[in-house]
């Protein structure tokens, strides 16, 4: 999945406009905020963010689990 090997490279990563996202996952069409919210989620399930939260001006923001465990996503 593209936005774990992003967020995967990012320490401490900010706060990203979600359509910047979308183009790093290289999602597109009318449902693309929706699937991106979807990916965010499996990562949260999987362990690999904390969470993430969505401001009122399309702003993103996570929160990663540090470990030294490797997670492996499936998809």
């Amino acid at each position: 999945m593209a936005l774990h090997a992003y967020y995967s490279s990012h320490r401490a990563p900010g706060r990203h406009l979600r359509t910047t996202l979308c183009e790093i996952a290289g999602l597109s069409g009318k449902n693309r905020y929706q699937t991106l919210r979807r990916g965010l989620n499996e990562l949260v399930d999987v362990g690999f963010l904390k969470g993430w939260n969505e401001d009122g001006d399309g702003g993103i923001s996570v929160r990663i689990l540090h470990t030294d465990t490797a997670h492996s996503v499936n998809g």
